[in-house]
């Protein structure tokens, strides 16, 4: 059970097509690139509408 996105062992998957920004940012993180996450969401404008 879990929210959007899901990451068990090296299984990856999220809630379906509206979720694929949000599973990109965390497959991002996943691969290593945490610390450029919130750049790119914010470029992306992700957190103007999403996180409110």
């Amino acid at each position: 059970k879990g929210g959007d996105v899901v990451v068990d062992g090296n299984i990856i998957t999220s809630r379906g097509p509206a979720t694929a920004m949000v599973f990109s940012y965390k497959l991002l993180e996943v691969l290593g690139y945490s610390h450029e996450v919130d750049g790119i969401a914010s470029g992306m404008l992700y957190k103007m509408f999403i996180e409110k």
